[in-house]
């Protein structure tokens, strides 16, 4: 039996034949060279081709250019000067080092994790490209954009994270002089700054950021930050623009820096934390709970609301629609300004400063060296006037007090049933107006053209003064011996 065959032209039949090597015959012919080229393409043609493998490079070091794509993998790289990697459709790579002018591009659908990027060194992640757990060192450069993200990033020794036009940037970590920089478009999520810095600038947006002892996150022309979350020793500066969200401040010396046109709205102070507003800029809707807000030159408040801890308005602040709870109080001090307080068991205190439109509901209002009120409304609270403080046009209803001491001055009063004014050593009433309430002057005390009106009530105590008092129909005027009332 025939073991070998082999394939043959056949002239007569005009197509390839199968044949034993040991047959014999003269009609065989010899194979042209058109007739061998041909029989090399069918075989060509006819031969299935197989998948293209998926590469692996193990431990390679890149000075040209590698690309690692569908499905190939790169594991511990060194990418050099004038090299360039790049990463894409499902290719992946672990534990690459991108040294000095070393170039790593990850793009649709490539992935890169374990990545460290030296000074010098860059790494660009965009549409679709996914760096994960990244260590950016000494002036080494990340920048993410067109739809990439990074992941798991740590930024430590002058290095450099930069995010915008759709990049985004998760559970970053900034360290030790690192620097995270978020511009138009990007978004940075979940960062923690420890001794670092991040800043978010125009169409940029940073998200749930905690900042820890010396991390710094700046906010200006126009960026925005939310649910920043600033512990101890951590700051936020927002100016120019900048927007910051639903922050929280907790802790001795972490503060929130608001300033030159910046905004900051339902910000919450804790336990010893610290915002400060100040030349043009607003915190609006603040909860003050165990900390102090500063309002000062140019700096406005408004809708602030303090359980404890202190609002502290100066020179060129101003404060708006403030309501102060039990356990918490609003200093106004040279040259600073409120309008519209509620004081529900708070304190407001006036020194040098303006208040005008307070409703005190058992609470404490004092006013005291140069300190101005204005249409205060006392309802079960108290005012008190101390040297250099002046009330104005203040109405004291049922419940209500208020207390005229040495060198102070109450000017305009009016008391409604129930409401009182004592006036004390050295204190002044003047223009008191007593609809049903009562007037006590007392040793050393001066009261200036009151008016009784039927109700109403003046007690003129020894050595208290009572000048060109006017007594209406049912109105009361009683002097006690060595009291002194004159033109009545």
């Amino acid at each position: 039996m025939n073991k070998i065959y082999t394939t043959v032209w056949c002239e007569s039949r005009q197509q390839w034949v199968v044949t034993s090597e040991l047959a014999t015959g003269s009609g065989r012919p010899k194979l042209t060279p058109k007739k061998s080229a041909l029989a090399l393409l069918l075989g060509a043609v006819l031969l299935p081709s197989g998948p293209v493998m998926a590469a692996d490079y193990v431990g390679v070091t890149v000075t040209g250019i590698q690309g690692i794509h569908s499905g190939d993998r790169a594991i511990s790289t060194t990418i050099n000067s004038g090299g360039s990697q790049f990463i894409t459709s499902d290719g992946y790579t672990s534990a690459t080092i991108i040294n000095t002018g070393g170039t790593q591009l990850v793009s649709n659908g490539g992935w890169a994790s374990y990545t460290t990027i030296n000074s010098g060194g860059i790494q660009r992640v965009s549409s679709g490209g996914w760096a994960n757990v990244t260590t950016i060192r000494g002036n080494g450069n990340q920048h993410i954009y067109g739809g990439g993200s990074a992941n798991s990033t740590t930024i430590i020794s002058g290095g450099f994270q930069h995010v915008s036009n759709g990049g985004i940037a998760t559970y970053s970590t900034v360290s030790n002089g690192g620097e995270q920089l978020i511009s138009s478009g990007g978004l940075a999520a979940n960062a923690t700054l420890d001794r670092g810095s991040q800043h978010v600038y125009r169409g940029g947006s940073a998200t749930s950021t905690t900042i820890n002892s010396g991390g710094t996150q700046y906010i200006s022309s126009g960026g925005r930050a939310t649910s920043t979350d600033i512990k101890i020793g951590g700051k936020q500066h927002v100016s120019n623009g900048g927007l910051a969200v639903n922050t929280s401040i907790v802790g001795i010396d972490g503060e929130q820096h608001v300033s030159n046109g910046g905004t900051a709205i339902d910000t919450t102070i804790k336990v010893m934390g610290n915002q400060h507003v100040s030349t043009g800029a607003t915190a609006t809707e603040t909860t003050i709970s165990g900390g102090a807000q500063h309002v000062s030159s140019g700096g406005s408040a408004t809708s602030t609301t303090i359980y404890s801890g202190n609002q502290r308005v100066s020179s060129g602040g101003s404060a708006t629609s403030t309501r102060i709870m039990s356990g918490g109080s609003q200093l106004i001090y040279n040259g600073g300004e409120a309008t519209i307080t509620i004081l529900d068991g708070g304190n407001q205190f006036v020194s040098g400063g303006t208040a005008t439109s307070t409703t005190i509901s058992a609470g404490v209002q004092l006013v005291s060296n140069g300190g101005l009120t204005i249409t205060t409304t006392i309802n079960s609270g108290t005012q008190s006037i101390f040297s250099g403080g002046l009330a104005t046009f203040t109405t004291i209803n049922s419940g209500g007090y208020q207390h005229v001491s040495s060198g102070g001055m109450a000017s305009d009063t009016t008391i409604n049933t129930w409401g009182y004014q004592n006036v004390y050593a050295g204190g002044s009433a003047n223009s008191t107006t007593i609809e049903g309430g009562g007037q006590y002057i007392l040793s050393g005390g001066t009261a200036t053209t009151a008016t009784i009106n039927s109700g109403g009530y003046q007690h003129v105590e020894s050595d208290g003064s009572a000048t060109s008092t006017t007594i209406h129909a049912d109105g009361v005027q009683l002097v006690s011996s060595g009291g002194s009332a004159t033109t009545t």
